[in-house]
């Protein structure tokens, strides 16, 4: 098979070729790998960086010690739990929430709300929209997902308001019906202003 030659940054080149030597691989064979894997990517109508971010997301959350679980299987179990003990469980979901916050905060010391947008975006991969935005003063979270029920949005808008205050958010307005969740944070200091739907269960 004939070979061609491709232009590259030198400094990308010389990282590669390193890489490639602790390796004790061929710089020959690993571009061919490379482009392979980029074609593959691209028939897929994605583009290299999001598919490796995608993957470093779920490689955080495997860390974080989540698991994937079909909701067929899942909602039926929350809500019965939600049923019986709801508002113990919904401090727990808050507290899990405020962990993962601050494992999230560590691991992705520079990326600020945009990476914890990106992140929070994968793991809710079941929802039709989530948004993390700046807002007057603060921040505005906003999820939408057709499919969940009430317990679980609930449950799901006090996890999320226990990750925003790992990055120092606290609550500011909250509206949760089912499906939907739309918070408005402001940094600490401000006191809860309004909340709307959602309310706990029995405990």
């Amino acid at each position: 098979m004939r070979r061609g030659f491709l232009a590259a940054r030198e400094d990308l080149v010389k990282r590669l070729s390193e890489l490639v030597v602790s390796r004790h691989q061929k710089l020959y064979g690993v571009v061919n790998e490379i482009l392979e894997q980029a074609l593959r990517v691209y028939g897929f109508g994605k583009g290299l960086d999001e598919v490796v971010d995608e993957y470093e997301v779920l490689m955080t959350g495997r860390g974080a010690g989540y698991v994937l679980i079909a909701q067929g299987l899942l909602y039926p179990l929350v809500e019965k739990a939600y049923l019986e003990r709801g508002e113990r469980l919904t401090k727990a979901w808050y507290d899990n929430g405020v962990w993962l916050g601050n494992y999230l905060s560590a691991k992705f010391s520079d990326g600020g709300f945009r990476v914890l947008e990106r992140v929070l975006r994968a793991l809710l991969w079941g929802a039709s929209e989530f948004r993390l935005s700046e807002s007057e003063g603060g921040m505005s979270l906003r999820y939408i997902s057709p499919t969940s029920p009430l317990s679980y949005t609930t449950l799901l808008a006090s996890f999320l308001e226990g990750v925003m205050s790992a990055y120092g958010q606290a609550t500011v307005k909250k509206e949760v019906s089912r499906g939907v969740v739309i918070i408005d944070f402001g940094p600490f200091g401000k006191s809860n202003i309004e909340g709307v739907g959602g309310s706990g269960g029995g405990s």
